[in-house]
């Protein structure tokens, strides 16, 4: 079999990790006794510089953080892009965002959290940063430079290339959490909160949220009545952070025949742009709304829908939180001797919807002698157009909506 389709119910199909095995380490001896007092934790900054995705997967966290410090002031640090998601978060008091893109320099961090210990939120209690990964953002730098004292993030022994790239990434934090086994991203987000003390809730109540304004619905709902539009809808997200993602755009155009119902393409810039293109060539009457929505909007548009197909993005994690199932394709070879630890599919996955990820038995388009799905984008065009529609008959089978 070319193509190996999971499906999955939903989070209880995730492995969850043992609350017993790990610690949270002291970085020095004049560090302070973990947890903090509850009650010392007046003001609160989170650090977190990813993409839109990453947002979304670490809502239930924010959620929760609010819950366990009710009294306190939560700051958030984000990317410039994730602004429109998290401006209308009840959890955070304060939403803001450096003025230079993900990835800057180590200087530049450092003058930032200069002006940023000027903020009406500082001095800061706890400085959280909630990246089990390696720190390509310095969010570290910002956090010494911020001086808190309780500075808590995942240790670089996490896994090997960050103990080896980031040798000096403890020395940044007052306490890390020493825990190298892979795990959910939305668990990673909820091993912090156990940490600082906070009581796991069952799996049914932690949730994805999406903060939608009345401007976004009557966007959405002039889009959606402006035709009689055939059932079923199938969104397609087409972009992806980086080309191993990516399905290959003449793929999605030959999906986009095999179809019933009405096409919805999701995405910005021009990658996805020429994706648009592909698909609307081979199939004219297909709806091309790349570029034409903010991040929520997408997730408003994506709820409407009765399934979504696409790469590992943000549109996979907005369809997760708004409820619509979904079919993600991965270059990942079910066979590869990479990423059986960070990389594993099931680190990123959707959490709180059915889906399926369809991913290559082996990487055969490689020409590697052991396939690298990271550095070879042709392993995920070994998933062919006819492997995704039959998922997508099989999940709509599975997957009734009512809308």
């Amino acid at each position: 079999m070319a193509t190996q389709i999971h499906f999955q119910t939903g989070p209880q199909d995730y492995p969850i990790p043992d609350w017993n095995d790990y610690k949270v380490r002291a970085v020095t001896a004049e560090a302070r006794p973990w947890p903090p007092a509850h009650g010392d934790i007046k003001s609160i900054l989170i650090i977190k510089l990813d993409a839109l995705g990453d947002y979304l997967l670490h809502t239930p966290f924010y959620a929760h953080l609010r819950k366990f410090y009710p009294q306190a002031t939560i700051t958030l640090l984000c990317n410039k892009i994730n602004l429109n998601l998290a401006e209308h978060n009840p959890t955070f008091n304060h939403v803001i965002a450096p003025p230079h893109e993900p990835g800057y320099d180590q200087a530049q961090s450092f003058l930032y959290a200069i002006e940023l210990g000027a903020h009406e939120a500082a001095p800061f209690d706890l400085i959280i940063v909630p990246r089990w990964t390696e720190d390509w953002h310095h969010a570290g730098v910002i956090a010494q430079t911020l001086d808190a004292p309780y500075r808590l993030t995942y240790a670089a022994n996490t896994q090997p290339y960050k103990q080896q790239h980031f040798p000096q990434h403890d020395d940044f934090f007052t306490h890390v959490i020493d825990d190298p086994r892979p795990a959910h991203e939305v668990w990673r987000g909820m091993q912090i909160l156990h940490a600082l003390g906070m009581a796991m809730p069952p799996v049914i109540d932690i949730k994805q949220e999406f903060h939608f304004t009345a401007e976004d619905e009557n966007k959405i709902n002039a889009i959606i009545s402006a035709q009689d539009f055939p059932r079923p809808w199938i969104a397609f997200g087409v972009g992806a952070s980086a080309d191993f993602k990516r399905w290959p755009s003449e793929y999605f155009a030959d999906l986009a025949q095999k179809l019933p119902g009405t096409i919805f393409i999701l995405g910005h810039g021009a990658k996805d742009e020429a994706t648009a293109v592909a698909i609307a060539a081979a199939h004219p009457a297909a709806q091309n709304l790349v570029g034409k929505l903010t991040p929520r909007e997408n997730g408003v548009f994506i709820r409407h829908c009765d399934i979504l197909v696409c790469n590992d993005s943000f549109a996979l994690h907005a369809a997760a939180t708004v409820g619509t199932p979904a079919i993600e394709i991965i270059g990942h070879p079910a066979d590869s001797t990479a990423g059986q630890n960070e990389y594993t599919p099931w680190r990123f996955g959707p959490w709180g919807i059915p889906f399926a990820w369809l991913q290559p038995a082996t990487c055969k388009a490689s020409a590697r002698m052991i396939p690298d799905f990271r550095l070879d984008p042709k392993c995920i065009g070994d998933v062919t157009a006819e492997d995704v529609c039959n998922a997508v008959m099989e999940g709509n089978r599975r997957w009734p909506t009512v809308r």
